[in-house]
């Protein structure tokens, strides 16, 4: 251990009076002293330390790292020093060098269930969910009654997709403090995920029970009971989370979701519109307000915000697929060739394929690439419409579109939808097929269609 270089007995007198201070919640006036004592003596390491931790709790993370770290240089073999500046660089999202820091107070002190809790935590704020497992069960080994280790490790078991071991760990939290309201919140979430749906709101029940603030309880309960159809009361549930917590975007999102299937959709657009201004590029939320306007009869607006279908889940966006520019509507395609190309399932493609048309009226060359299953259907919609497969076939073109782009590049609105029926027909080897098999005459068929759940 480094020696102070203390001028008097004092200086030790107002270090404690500091502690004291800081121990009973006076944290302006314990930092104060602090600083006395750093004026006397600059190498008091554990004034330096303590002076971290209050900033630390002021939510002063760069003065906390700043302060502990210079704790460290006076004194680098406490163990203590390394897990709270790692906290404390955790906050400013410097995770690697957090690991390290932990990493250090592991080596001087094999046994520290909290340093290896905490360097969990930066793991897995990093997504690397295995390493991170692995350090909360070593926390937990060394002190088997750590609720929160076992609490954080369900989380992380979820993220695995590790569901019924997710809830056998927070059970485990909870059989350690059986008032753990994050535990029983989280647990909902994992029985969620099992389709267990009446524990999982019991679950979520419990945790309100305890922490009636806890937006995040209300939040689950709301998805819940959104999957049971129970959408009124799942609006409800996202309400409460959202007046304990204004800026819960994903309430708000999700509170948009529950009002667009109860065909609310004025205050589904408001809640989508709530959660944007907070995040404005919330792909997803962006979509649905998208899929709303539709809904509504507003193609203008919908028709845009569909767009953003492009930036969910990492999708790769169309002009990122070809060197040719994508077509918007505005370029002329006269004497042009432009490549079409189907995307989500088969019913979208029968739906828009009629937009074909509205090219080949401007002058273009189409050429137009379908799901395999549709290709011998496709042939029949017009003898200027070329059926290929982009993935395979080799042909030169000028401009290319996503096929659920047309309406937009069109302007389409509720007096402009193509209307031209039929356009589609049966292939005509198939029709003198079936007529040898079933009969010039016929017979009636039911058709029940249904689309991707």
């Amino acid at each position: 251990m480094l020696e102070r270089n203390s001028m008097n007995d004092g200086t030790e007198s107002l270090y404690y009076d500091a502690c004291n201070k800081h121990q009973n919640g006076q944290l302006n006036e314990a930092r104060a002293v602090l600083e006395e004592v750093i004026k006397l003596d600059p190498n008091h390491f554990d004034a330096w330390h303590l002076l971290g931790i209050i900033a630390a709790q002021r939510n002063d993370y760069q003065l906390a790292a700043d302060s502990i770290a210079r704790a460290i240089d006076l004194n680098p073999t406490n163990a203590s020093f390394y897990s709270n500046h790692g906290l404390a660089l955790q906050h400013l999202m410097q995770m690697e060098a957090a690991i390290a820091s932990y990493d250090r107070a592991i080596e001087i002190k094999q046994n520290y269930a909290e340093a290896f809790y905490n360097r969990a935590v930066a793991f897995q704020a990093l997504g690397q969910w295995i390493t991170a497992v692995a350090d909360y069960d070593r926390a937990i080994a060394l002190r088997p009654s750590y609720a929160e280790a076992y609490c954080s490790r369900g989380v992380v078991l979820q993220k695995l997709g590790m569901l019924q071991e997710a809830v056998a760990s927070y059970d485990l939290a909870i059989a350690i403090r059986p008032a753990y309201a994050f535990a029983f919140s989280n647990r909902g979430v994992a029985l969620q995920g099992l389709k267990q749906l009446e524990a999982a709101i019991a679950s979520c029940d419990r945790a309100i029970e305890l922490m009636p603030n806890l937006a995040e309880a209300y939040y689950n309960r709301g998805i819940a009971l959104r999957e049971l159809n129970l959408l009124n009361k799942s609006v409800a549930s996202y309400d409460q989370a959202i007046a304990i917590q204004p800026n819960y975007v994903e309430a708000l999102y999700n509170r948009g979701n529950a009002l667009k299937e109860l065909k609310r959709l004025d205050e589904a657009v408001d809640s989508f519109d709530r959660a944007i201004m907070l995040r404005p590029d919330y792909a997803e939320a962006q979509w649905n307000k998208g899929l709303t306007l539709l809904l509504s009869g507003d193609l203008e607006r919908g028709l845009e915000l569909y767009e953003w279908r492009w930036k969910k889940d990492s999708a790769k966006s169309p002009s990122e697929r070809f060197a040719k520019p994508l077509w918007t509507g505005v370029e002329s395609v006269r004497d042009k060739s432009i490549l079409v190309y189907s995307e989500q399932g088969l019913g979208d493609t029968i739906q828009f394929c009629r937009y074909l048309f509205n090219l080949t009226d401007l002058g273009a060359k189409v050429l137009f690439s379908p799901q395999k299953p549709l290709r011998g259907l496709m042939k029949c919609l017009a003898n200027s419409v070329q059926i290929v497969d982009e993935t395979e076939s080799k042909f030169e073109f000028d401009f290319h579109i996503p096929l659920l782009s047309l309406p937009l590049a069109f302007k389409t609105n509720l007096k402009s939808i193509p209307a031209l029926t039929p356009y589609l027909f049966a292939e005509k080897e198939r029709v003198v097929r079936w007529k040898e098999a079933i009969g010039a005459g016929g017979f009636k068929i039911g058709v029940c269609w249904h689309g991707a759940a």
